[in-house]
């Protein structure tokens, strides 16, 4: 839930000049329900993915971006003493690193690579296997730290495509609403509505009055 609704921060917040604000808001959103470094840095990668994809950042760096800087930001500004809780964060602060750093190695991306490494066969069920896998229960998506990893590999994977995407992060068996909800709200940050079937969004509910608040914090972001 923490990360599954803080993609608008990335849209409030999308200049460079803005991401120490992006940084703390985001983990504020996400403590107030989630009040486990795990849960909000999830809320964190969620809002920094869609600056980075606002702002026209290649998506094979997001992941290294985020780990080289601000996460490391976050990380001080949740162990500062005068912030609330900064003693109960410390066992778990680096968990949320280590899962990323772990996937950024495995996709071999962790460098100066342009291109992520996929298995040979990574359908359906491998797809599953490798997200429950790097779960913390064996539901893939449903915690901070999985949730934004599933999503970004889907992008990765996808590129332009929706039905690709769709595939990729929304059609597995663990906790795909979330992972859903945060791909396609950074796809379409990058490409629109692009490929996607019309059906799918021109008769959603209150569609107006989304699309008016998007273009509102859009607006005054710049």
């Amino acid at each position: 839930g923490g990360s599954m609704r803080a993609m608008c921060i990335g849209l409030r917040f999308p200049r460079a000049e803005d991401e120490n604000k992006l940084i703390r808001v985001a983990i504020e959103s996400g403590r107030i329900t989630h009040n486990h470094p795990v849960g909000f840095f999830g809320s964190l990668v969620s809002a920094l993915f869609t600056a980075y994809a606002i702002r026209g950042i290649p998506v094979v760096e997001w992941g290294r971006r985020m780990v080289a800087g601000p996460l490391t930001e976050a990380e001080n500004f949740v162990s500062d003493s005068k912030n609330r809780d900064a003693d109960l964060y410390q066992p778990d602060l680096k968990f949320f690193r280590n899962a990323w750093v772990k996937y950024l190695d495995l996709r071999k991306i962790a460098g100066t690579e342009t291109k992520p490494t996929f298995p040979e066969i990574f359908g359906i069920r491998e797809r599953d296997e490798f997200y429950n896998s790097i779960s913390r229960k064996g539901w893939g998506g449903a915690s901070g730290h999985d949730s934004v990893i599933i999503a970004y590999d889907a992008i990765l994977g996808a590129g332009s495509s929706f039905k690709e995407l769709v595939d990729r992060g929304v059609l597995h068996g663990g906790d795909n609403d979330s992972t859903g909800c945060i791909g396609c709200a950074w796809w379409g940050a990058m490409y629109g509505f692009g490929d996607a079937p019309p059906n799918l969004f021109n008769s959603v509910e209150k569609r107006e009055e989304a699309a008016a608040l998007g273009r509102h914090l859009f607006l005054i972001s710049q």
